[in-house]
């Protein structure tokens, strides 16, 4: 009889532990269902931000290049799409992430008409693998620098949005500010646009967030991310930037 008595005593040990860990993972579920498959997480809550930021892409006329360091999670795999629209044309090309450093960088050929342009559109995708989500970045490439900086955008307790920074003084137009996180009650990733306009180098937003996004805030899946970019500006030949912050820790 004993022989069986301890397989048994095993085998529930297992099932008691497994129920702990399952009792201890964050659980949601839709109203009005109890069935355990009804109270997973949804699909998209398992995705991280991929935290794409640009550092710089500038221009080299004589070798004909443009050269891109972003910014980007040490969870990215693959490659990144890369396209600039410049002197009335489009020059495409792909980039390895560099997971181990958390970026992408790459000296790339292009047309002599978009070097000694020495600005243009520069659109980097990225297309999300199985834990980190896509994303796409559109700045200005040129040489000159934004200089953009700022500190951690903060949420207050009563769902307040602030952020404030600053670039260079020969820059105008607005800073974009955006805020995103997952819904957990349908996996779908929110992204929530704002601006900030440019005086004499300096920015600053303050945004009361609605009741319905505060609401999504305290139940969503992992962090509340922000992505902040400087578009760049024609005019003065001032290159796009941009910085990712996490604004709250995951649930």
């Amino acid at each position: 009889m004993s022989k069986f008595i301890v397989p048994l005593v095993v085998l529930l040990g297992v099932l008691l532990a497994s129920s702990s860990a399952q009792a201890q993972q964050p659980q949601y579920c839709l109203p009005g269902q109890t069935s355990p498959a009804y109270c997973l997480p949804p699909a998209g809550c398992d995705k991280l931000p991929a935290k794409l930021a640009l550092a710089r892409a500038t221009f080299n006329a004589s070798s004909r290049t443009i050269d891109i360091l972003a910014l980007i999670t040490s969870k990215a795999s693959g490659r990144v799409k890369i396209a600039l629209q410049a002197a009335s044309r489009t020059t495409t090309f792909t980039a390895p992430i560099d997971s181990a450093r958390g970026r992408i960088k790459s000296v790339h050929r292009i047309l002599a008409s978009q070097a000694n342009l020495g600005t243009g559109i520069l659109t980097i995708t990225y297309n999300g693998d199985a834990d980190t989500r896509p994303q796409t970045l559109r700045l200005r490439a040129a040489n000159n620098k934004a200089n953009l900086d700022l500190d951690r955008p903060t949420i207050t307790p009563g769902g307040v949005l602030h952020a404030v920074g600053t670039v260079t003084s020969r820059a105008q137009g607005v800073i974009r500010v955006d805020l995103q996180y997952v819904n957990r009650a349908d996996g779908q990733t929110i992204t929530l646009n704002f601006t900030a306009p440019i005086s004499n180098g300096k920015w600053s937003l303050s945004t009361q967030l609605s009741p319905t996004v505060q609401a999504q805030l305290a139940t969503r899946c992992g962090t509340v991310h922000s992505y902040i970019a400087f578009t760049g500006y024609l005019q003065e030949h001032i290159r796009g930037e941009s910085k990712s912050f996490q604004v709250l820790p995951p649930l």
